[in-house]
């Protein structure tokens, strides 16, 4: 009878290291649906993720370009001012003149001649302010001292008096005039030439 007891031993041991062996397999499947689920739940926030973030790169990148068109407008806004500005500036502008002539004159011991002058001239219903005659001669320039204020139809006149004085005056010197507007731009005009802008107003350069 011994035998027999041995035989039933061994096979409860088979049975067990056989139940045991299915009890990992099954462990072991389990693990690997868990990891499975992991993984898929995984990949399904990556692909949230990324949406959100394509979404949010998709918003960024049309705030930039709403930014940009408004920058775009600004500009466009402040250039049409400054051209309004500009163009109200020039009005006032054209309507200052110099005009350049030769005066006779009657020197030391009666001695006779004729002299270079230039008058500046303000038409327009706005004054000009720190006005200027400049002569232009070969080598340099001369500048005449006029009143600091040129009111609405007034005028100034300055004589060109060279060093070595001659009956005729030299061919080679003409003059321009200089003047500060009523906004604060300065400008410069010539006899029979529209004005040229040298420096704008400080408001339209702080802009």
């Amino acid at each position: 009878m011994p035998r027999r007891r041995r035989v039933d031993t061994l096979s409860g041991m088979s049975m067990a290291s056989s139940l045991t062996d299915q009890l990992q397999g099954w462990g072991t499947a389990g693990a690997a649906l868990v990891a499975f689920a992991a993984l898929i739940a995984g990949i399904a926030a990556y692909r949230t993720q990324s949406g959100q973030l394509r979404l949010q790169q998709q918003q960024i990148n049309d705030q930039a370009e709403v930014l940009a068109l408004q920058a775009e407008e600004l500009r466009a806004s402040i250039k049409d001012r400054q051209r309004e500005e500009m163009e109200r500036q020039r009005a006032q502008a054209v309507q200052v003149y110099i005009v350049q002539e030769t005066r006779d004159f009657v020197g030391d011991r009666g001695r006779r001649g004729r002299r270079l002058a230039a008058t500046v001239r303000n038409v327009s219903p706005l004054p000009v302010h720190d006005p200027a005659i400049i002569w232009h001669e070969t080598g340099g320039e001369i500048t005449g001292i006029l009143p600091p204020y040129l009111a609405p139809g007034d005028s100034v006149s300055h004589e060109y008096l060279p060093v070595d004085e001659t009956p005729d005056p030299p061919a080679n010197v003409f003059a321009t005039a200089r003047f500060r507007d009523a906004a604060g731009a300065v400008w410069e005009i010539a006899p029979h030439t529209t004005p040229r802008l040298i420096r704008m107003a400080l408001e339209l350069v702080d802009e």
